[in-house]
């Protein structure tokens, strides 16, 4: 974040392509975490959701199908991102077609604990997500 409290993508752009996936494909925060190296074609301009994080309801975060049979899919990648997205998986991701993507099991846990029935920005506990993320 920049010293003025907007974002700073020239800070750490290891989330970069992850917004933009997540933004531009509409996808679900859960679905482009589980996204592999091989779920996304960059010559066809398409990802494939097959897979999916869930937070449980005691806190524990497992990798599973999608949430119904619909929601498994192919989507469009806008041209606009794909750059973006062939210098994340250049950078970060190993040539396996397994790997995952995005490795952000932490900040998914983070920012799952808003979805609690506390006010937004909280975890379950009512800590502060950005305090809770960074101790």
């Amino acid at each position: 974040m920049a010293a003025d409290g907007r974002a700073d993508s020239s800070h750490d752009s290891r989330y970069r392509a992850l917004v933009l996936l997540a933004a531009f494909a509409s996808l679900r925060r859960g679905e482009v975490t589980a996204l592999r190296r091989g779920d996304v074609g960059l010559d066809a301009g398409t990802v494939r959701i097959r897979a999916a994080f869930a937070e449980r309801s005691a806190g524990e975060i497992v990798l599973g199908l999608p949430k119904s049979r619909a929601d498994r899919r192919i989507v469009g990648i806008p041209r606009a991102i794909i750059a973006a997205l062939r210098e994340h998986l250049s950078g970060f991701v190993t040539n396996d077609p397994g790997a995952l993507g995005f490795l952000v099991p932490t900040a998914y846990r983070c920012a799952a604990g808003t979805s609690t029935g506390k006010r937004p920005g909280r975890t379950p506990s009512g800590r502060s997500v950005r305090k809770a993320c960074i101790s």
